[in-house]
Order: structure tokens, then sequence, then C-alpha cells
């Protein structure tokens, strides 16, 4: 079930939510910030989104047509596939 205040939601309470809860609250809160797509072996759709004070990645197969995997991570840990550092 859905916590009332989603645009408060934690990190914590995210991760426990079901895989269908998760998909409800990103589409309805989260802000879509890039999409990353691998083409080494087999590839992967990623879609980054912002929530409150973290991120969430949706993992996509090849085609883009079924989620693998849906990973919420905290600002600045493994972000920087999407915002690499400039030397």
């Amino acid at each position: 079930m859905l916590p009332t205040k989603q645009h408060n939601m934690t990190r914590k309470v995210f991760n426990s939510l079901n895989f269908k809860d998760k998909l409800k609250t990103i589409l309805k809160t989260g802000n879509f910030i890039d999409t990353h797509i691998t083409s080494v072996g087999d590839s992967l759709i990623t879609n980054l989104y912002k929530l409150n004070l973290f991120h969430v990645e949706v993992v996509y197969s090849g085609l883009g047509t079924s989620i693998k995997e849906i990973n919420s991570f905290k600002m600045g840990s493994t972000a920087d596939r999407y915002f690499p550092q400039k030397e």
C-alpha cells in the first residue's frame, strides 16, 4: 500500500514497497532525468528518475518492453554513469 505523503517519501520507505507500488510512485511523483542505453552484450535501457532526496533507475530489457528491475540509490552514489565527472 502506498504511503499517503508520497512527496516526502524516503528511500527506505520506497524500498519497502512492492514492485507495482514502486512503479506507481515513480510515475506519479518521479521527475525523469535521463536514459542510459547499454549496447554491449544484452542491451539494457535504463531510465533515471529523481524522487525527493534519492534517485531511482528503472531497467528495461533490450527492447524496452519489460521492466527487469528497479534500483534506488542516494544522490551521488551511483549517478556517475549519468553525470560523469569532468577532468
